[in-house]
């Protein structure tokens, strides 16, 4: 119980930035168009809007929210898988990817729509005005986190899902419980999602260097801000440790399969690892963690909550 608890706390006062602005933007802008009885058609994905040249509509529509049922469904994806993908990237990865998943999914949208409006059953999907909200770009980033699981299988009602077919399945619980005609436009994200992780063998194409110089001014000015926090993205790739494939090299170094592995367990304070494993975490993953972060604790606790580590990783010792 204590150390759910301090998980708990950690989570609401290491806010990430983007996934907190976005959920404050959604809440003010919905209670914006209440008040101002926005008209629908101002936002929306409204394909013959579009083909007149009202781009602007591809990325315009993430704010808007026809009811309550869809403003909590955007504002929970974003709070339990968009502050794991956040976490994953970096702040700037992950703004930058859902920019980039949004605008795609709202393109697929319409050119689905357009498709099917040469149908005179779907005809009227040309004039349609979808309340996408930021469903399509979730479901995108819904894809990449289930892929990023150090399991292949989830727990989903009582059933072992493939993690491969949660985004699909959750695709099609929305559907059910908002009852809208944003199937289309969340079916796009999850193809974009699927799309993206066939062409890129990493979780952002961003240029390293560009990352570097924005977290580089970024962390500065969000250090002293309580409660929100910028996550950096440039971390290098997290190694494996796994003890049971090391061997001793004739030079002394442990060696693995792919890596050779070099920590001194006395060089990660210990107070960090105290107080990570007041949380609840183990001793190991602890050390694999902070050695993998640089020592910051704040980075470490994200790659243990997002079950980077894995279950079979442990910490071979330098040889004395």
């Amino acid at each position: 119980m204590a150390g759910s608890t301090e998980k708990l706390r950690w989570y609401f006062t290491n806010l990430p930035l983007v996934s907190t602005s976005l959920i404050a933007t959604v809440l003010i802008c919905y209670k914006i168009r209440l008040d101002r009885n926005f008209s629908d058609v101002a936002l929306c994905v409204q394909p013959h809007m579009v083909l007149t040249g009202q781009v602007s509509r591809l990325i315009k529509y993430v704010v808007h929210h026809k009811n309550i049922y869809h403003l909590v469904l955007s504002i929970g994806s974003l709070a339990i898988f968009g502050t794991t993908a956040e976490r994953q990237a970096g702040s700037f990865r992950f703004l930058w990817l859902m920019t980039v998943f949004s605008v795609l999914s709202g393109v697929l949208t319409v050119l689905f729509s357009i498709l099917l409006g040469f149908s005179s059953l779907y005809s009227s999907l040309m004039y349609s005005c979808p309340a996408l909200g930021l469903m399509p770009g979730m479901f995108a980033i819904m894809v990449l986190v289930f892929k990023s699981y150090p399991l292949k299988m989830t727990v989903f009602l009582f059933l072992m899902i493939p993690n491969s077919a949660m985004p699909w399945i959750l695709l099609i619980l929305s559907q059910i419980i908002t009852q809208d005609n944003m199937f289309i436009g969340n079916l796009c994200g999850c193809v974009i999602g699927s799309i993206y992780l066939r062409t890129s063998k990493s979780i952002s194409v961003m240029p390293l260097w560009v990352v570097k110089v924005v977290d580089k001014y970024l962390v500065m000015v969000f250090k002293y801000i309580p409660l929100i926090r910028y996550i950096p993205g440039t971390a290098e790739e997290l190694p494996v440790y796994n003890k049971s494939v090391a061997s001793v090299a004739r030079d002394g170094n442990y060696q693995t399969d792919d890596y050779v592995v070099r920590i001194k367990e006395d060089s990660v304070q210990s107070y960090k690892v105290n107080k990570l494993m007041q949380m609840g975490f183990e001793k190991e993953e602890i050390i694999v963690a902070l050695t993998a972060a640089n020592h910051d604790i704040e980075q470490a606790v994200s790659i243990l909550s997002n079950g980077q580590v894995g279950p079979q990783a442990s910490v071979v010792p330098m040889p004395s």
